[in-house]
């Protein structure tokens, strides 16, 4: 059996235009949470910073033309928790950085990750749709990030995101500025109780938003429950 993974919280959101930012962690860690970084920039390539790895590739995450208005570019990238966990520094692009941190609990240290599936949208009215993946253990966290090139400082560039296929689907962040070409980061989570193919999620846009969007699913899979025997 295994422990469903624990949401701890998500860290201050940041963002600059041709300068670094400084990404606070969340609150509450303890030593082997898993921490995740979610950044945008107007399809510039960020260098990942030293002790983190990149989740997905930046490249399979990006359209647009690089530091143009209707560009976005979505970095996510993945550290376990330590005793102390300081500020990260994002070194800064010649256009728009903006970004947000999450943590978890009880996620599987030794084999974190069960699959990923990414994708574009070019700019459009139309809501995006979040590429399924296929867990292969039961009571899996699906993560789903997202990044977009909205040019406003808000709190509403989506109102949900529905599948029907899982459970306890919850929004976590939802943050764009108007820095630079402006854009921000999204991000979701739900449970797949069953093994099997989740199906795509579709993200509903609010107030008419029309810019462009970047996305990775991501299946986190959870911690052994370990049993004494007396």
């Amino acid at each position: 059996m295994s422990k469903n993974i624990q949401f701890i919280g998500v860290g201050a959101f940041a963002s600059a235009n041709a300068a670094s930012i400084s990404l606070a962690m969340p609150t509450n860690l303890k030593v082997n949470d898993l921490l995740m970084l979610l950044i945008h920039t107007a399809n510039e390539a960020i260098t990942i910073p030293t002790g983190w790895t990149e989740v997905g590739n930046q490249a399979n995450q990006a359209i647009g033309t690089a530091t143009n208005q209707l560009a976005t570019r979505l970095a996510v990238c993945y550290k376990w928790a330590a005793a102390t966990n300081p500020n990260v520094t994002i070194n800064a692009v010649g256009n728009v950085l903006a970004g947000r941190s999450i943590a978890f609990r009880f996620v599987n240290k030794n084999n974190p990750f069960i699959a990923t599936a990414s994708g574009t949208q070019a700019s459009s009215a139309a809501n995006p749709t979040l590429n399924g993946i296929t867990t292969t253990c039961p009571n899996a966290l699906i993560f789903f990030a997202l990044a977009n090139g909205r040019d406003a400082t808000a709190t509403n560039s989506f109102s949900a995101l529905t599948n029907a296929n899982l459970n306890t689907i919850t929004e976590r962040m939802d943050n764009t500025t108007n820095n630079g070409t402006g854009g921000g980061v999204a991000a979701w989570t739900a449970y797949a109780a069953l093994t099997g193919a989740i199906g795509n999620s579709t993200a509903t846009k609010g107030v008419a938003v029309t810019d462009s969007t970047t996305h990775l699913t991501i299946g986190l899979r959870p911690k052994a429950r370990r049993f004494s025997v007396s």
